[in-house]
C-alpha cells in the first residue's frame, strides 16, 4: 500500500484493441490521450489482483486542453482465495471523461467512492470468514 508499482505490467487498450503493454521499473506510467477514443490502461502483477481504468476521449473536442493532468493513485492487493473482487475483471476502478465545463478530462468522482466502498466490503466480508 502507498508503494508504487514497481514490476507491474501495464497493458494499454485503444477502443478495445491492445496497443502497448510496458512493465513498470518506476512506478509510474505516463500517457498522451487522442480525442475520439476510449482507452483502457489494465494493471497487472503477478499473485496481485488486476485493476483496470477507462479513459473515455469520445467526447472531447479535437482541440482541447491536452495539457490536463490526470492522476490516479492505484493500490494493488494480494490475490486471496476467499476474497471475494471478481467485480474488478469486469468493472474499471476508475472513469474519466471530458468534461464541457473545464475542458478537461476528469475523473467520475461519485464512481471512485462506490469502487472504493465495494473493495472495502469485499475485504470486510474476507475478514469476517478468516479466524483468529
Amino acid at each position: 500500500m502507498r508503494k508504487r508499482l514497481k514490476n507491474t505490467t501495464v497493458i494499454l487498450y485503444r477502443d478495445d484493441q491492445k496497443v502497448d503493454s510496458v512493465t513498470l521499473t518506476n512506478g509510474r506510467y505516463k500517457l498522451n490521450l487522442d480525442t475520439g477514443h476510449v482507452y483502457k490502461v489494465e494493471f497487472k502483477k503477478p499473485q496481485y489482483v488486476t485493476k483496470f481504468i477507462v479513459l473515455n476521449t469520445k467526447e472531447a473536442p479535437k482541440k482541447y486542453n491536452k495539457n490536463t493532468k490526470l492522476k490516479i493513485d492505484i493500490g494493488l492487493f494480494h490475490q486471496k482465495d476467499d476474497l471475494n473482487v471478481d467485480f474488478l475483471k469486469k468493472e474499471p476502478i476508475g472513469y474519466a471523461h471530458y468534461d464541457f465545463v473545464t475542458d478537461k478530462m476528469m475523473w467520475d468522482e461519485a464512481y471512485l467512492q462506490m469502487m472504493k466502498g465495494k473493495i472495502v466490503r469485499a475485504t470486510l466480508n474476507y475478514a469476517k470468514t478468516k479466524k483468529y
